[in-house]
This record gives structure tokens, C-alpha cells and sequence, in this order.
């Protein structure tokens, strides 16, 4: 072997081990990492830009229009799992990137459809999720799963969820467990 050949394959040994590394350190120590609660609390706007577009306003109130950010942030903080608020918080900066990237601005200075455009981009495809599911089982749920989650526990328990878009009696009747709903009906609430 040529002194050439051995330093080549040196080169590339040891690169490859120095990405390794950055790999492993990266996906496999991150529990070791606490969540960045402080960049969650700075994003308050962006949060409320999402929650709306995962509930819009139609003919019942949207997400912001209940309020919601507050409850989003101490579900995600108190009650999500840490591998799951790891990877809520690095899905929003994500999701700032991308609309930093292709929009040249912050994710609530854009306009409804670039944000739902935002939004689609972030959700794992089929392939993504089942790799995820198979080999980084460990590290949480998706962002997008958390946020679904946080925005629709928020919404429902809300005061304006619970009174205008859903069906609230402070003393409701006789309880009838399993009946057809009918056409137009809202779901019911419990506080």
C-alpha cells in the first residue's frame, strides 16, 4: 500500500467516526438534555398562529379566539414526557426555519396558507413514522402529534371550547351512555 491510500483511508476513517459521533451524541444522549422551556415561552405568537390552524375560526370560535396559548405551554411544560417536549420544541424551530427560509419571515407574520403550508411540512410521512417507530421508539412523540394533542385538550376544556363549540349543561339530565347523534348536533362537554 502507497503512503497515498493509507492516508486517504485514514482521512476518511476518521471523519466517518467524527459524524458517527455527532450522530450518536445527537439522537441517542439527547435525554440527557433539558427542553429549552425559555425559547417555548418566547414563541407564545407562533403557538397561536399553529393552534389556529389546526382549529380555525368557522361558524364556532377558533383556537385564539378561546385563548389557549397558556394552557398549550403548561401542557407541554407539566404533563408531556421529555423525550416528546424535546422534540415539540425542535419541531417549532423547525417550522420558524422553514418559513424563515422560504417566506423571509417569522412564522406569524405569514399569511393563513403559508402557515398551513408550514404546518403539512412538518408532519412525518408513512416511511418517517414507521422508522421512527422502529428504531427511535425512545425519543417521543412527533410534533405534530404533541401539537394536535396540546391544541385539542386546550381547546375542549376552555371555557368558549367547551360553552360555544361543543354542548355544555351545568346539570345535565339522565345519562344516556350510547345514542345517535343527529344531523348538525355538537359533541358534548364535560368540566
Amino acid at each position: 500500500m502507497n503512503r497515498r491510500g493509507f492516508f486517504t483511508g485514514l482521512i476518511f476513517a476518521v471523519g466517518s467516526g467524527a459524524v458517527a459521533f455527532e450522530f450518536v451524541s445527537r439522537e441517542w444522549l439527547a435525554p440527557n438534555r433539558a427542553p429549552d422551556f425559555r425559547y417555548l415561552n418566547e414563541q407564545r405568537e407562533s403557538l397561536a398562529a399553529l393552534a389556529e390552524v389546526v382549529i380555525p375560526r368557522t361558524d364556532t370560535p377558533g383556537a385564539n379566539d378561546a385563548g389557549i396559548v397558556d394552557t398549550m405551554i403548561m401542557l407541554v411544560t407539566a404533563c408531556t414526557p421529555l423525550p416528546s417536549q424535546r422534540r415539540f420544541i425542535e419541531g417549532l424551530r423547525r417550522i420558524e426555519r422553514y418559513c424563515s427560509n422560504k417566506y423571509g419571515k417569522s412564522l406569524q407574520d405569514c399569511n393563513a396558507e403559508q402557515q398551513r403550508r408550514a404546518l403539512q411540512a412538518s408532519i412525518p410521512t408513512r416511511l418517517e413514522r414507521g422508522l421512527e417507530w422502529r428504531l427511535l421508539s425512545n425519543v417521543g412523540k412527533s410534533f405534530f402529534e404533541t401539537l394536535k394533542q396540546v391544541v385539542t385538550i386546550s381547546y375542549c376544556t376552555s371555557q368558549v371550547g367547551a360553552t360555544q363549540a361543543l354542548a355544555y349543561d351545568l346539570i345535565p339530565g339522565a345519562l344516556v351512555s350510547c345514542r345517535l347523534m343527529k344531523p348538525n348536533e355538537r359533541g358534548w362537554a364535560t368540566l
